[in-house]
């Protein structure tokens, strides 16, 4: 590059356009990759679904190869099925432990807008700037 040439500064549009095309770039890219993972995926839980049915069927817990330690684990999730019953049962119970620590941000942002109101205490409050670039 020439030493005396000067560097323009870029026009917002350009900069959009460029930003338009990152975006679109990452996008195959990611399309690309998930229909590739989805194979690899299939094979894994088809062995997974292997492997667990020969642990079933011999009764075993468990097995240790050469190659790999295989253990049968177990996974509890739970969810509500009637929030509204499980909300008082915490009241009546106090057992607050059983909540994830986290607060919906979507209801806290329209609860201080309708009611007008205080953060509540105990609250941390972050916001974050980002920029939104919209395809014409």
């Amino acid at each position: 590059m020439d030493k005396g040439m000067v560097m323009s500064e870029p026009t917002i549009e350009d900069v959009a356009a460029k930003m338009i095309e990152i975006r679109d770039a990452r996008a195959k890219l990611k399309e690309a990759f998930e229909a590739a993972d989805a194979v690899w995926k299939a094979r894994w839980e088809k062995g997974e679904a292997w492997l667990l049915n020969k642990l079933n069927t011999d009764g075993s817990q468990g097995y240790n190869t050469h190659v790999a330690t295989i253990t049968k684990t177990s996974r509890m999730t739970a969810s509500a099925a009637d929030w509204g019953a499980f909300a008082q049962w915490i009241r009546d119970t106090g057992e607050v432990d059983l909540l994830e620590h986290r607060i919906s941000s979507k209801n806290l942002k329209e609860y201080l807008e309708v009611e007008n109101a205080a953060l509540p205490p105990g609250v941390a409050l972050r916001t974050e700037l980002s920029v939104s670039i919209r395809r014409k």
